[in-house]
């Protein structure tokens, strides 16, 4: 706490004691503290009385508004002051989303592709984006059967135009490398892709050893073969 004098403001201060009822001798003190101490959390702890019952003006305002009982004005007042609410759960995963969403972009910028299928195990920096495409799949799966979620009708349409893959991710992915072959063949003129190459020299290994094991369709052993992939 500063040794210079309180300051006052409409006869408050943040160094006078107080009910911690009294909204309106609590907003005006809490103004004052954050202007003369530079924090935002008042020390219920502090040797003054009146740090000790801002503090507890502050406790009670976020008990009231965690209860959904502060009332609406008083929320406005509070939120134009700058007082620091908790974020909701929604307003967590909102957040969250966002990120998460930008490092999908990113993501996607940097892999040079249009879509949305991630493997499962890539991050962006510290953001686990694989996983998360992953979890926004089950997700939208309770979105669909009208279930809890807070997934939102948005952040849905955000990612279909990103190019999320809700469903059958698999025959999605098969497609996308089998694309990515084709491209290649027609660079290269042969499917034979060193093993080495990124992604795709594992996944054409894969598909000898999945034919081999008869796990390919017919469908797709015919479209490899157009592309004289030797199986």
């Amino acid at each position: 706490m500063s040794d210079t004098a309180p300051i006052h403001f409409y006869g408050s201060s943040y160094d006078q004691s107080f009910e911690a009822d009294d909204f309106d001798h609590g907003v005006a003190a809490y103004v004052l503290f954050r202007v003369h101490n530079g924090v935002e959390e008042p020390d219920p702890n502090s040797r003054s009385a009146g740090e000790q019952s801002l503090a507890l003006w502050r406790k009670v305002i976020l008990e009231s508004k965690q209860k959904n009982e502060l009332n609406k004005a008083r929320e406005t007042i509070l939120t134009t002051i700058g007082f620091p609410f908790p974020l909701t759960r929604e307003e967590t995963y909102d957040e969250t989303f966002n990120a998460m969403f930008n490092a999908l972009e990113m993501w996607k910028s940097e892999s040079r592709v249009d879509h949305a299928i991630v493997p499962r195990g890539v991050t962006v920096g510290e953001h686990q984006l694989g996983e998360w495409i992953h979890n926004l799949r089950n997700s939208k799966k309770k979105y669909d059967k009208g279930e809890s979620t807070l997934l939102t009708v948005n952040q849905i349409s955000r990612l279909d135009d990103a190019g999320m893959v809700w469903e059958n991710v698999a025959d999605a992915t098969w497609n996308l490398r089998y694309d990515e072959l084709l491209q290649y063949y027609q660079a290269n003129g042969h499917s034979k892709v060193p093993k080495t190459t990124p992604v795709l020299g594992p996944w054409v290994q894969y598909q000898k050893k999945l034919f081999n094991k008869s796990k390919l369709t017919e469908e797709k052993i015919e479209k490899l073969n157009s592309l004289d992939f030797s199986l």
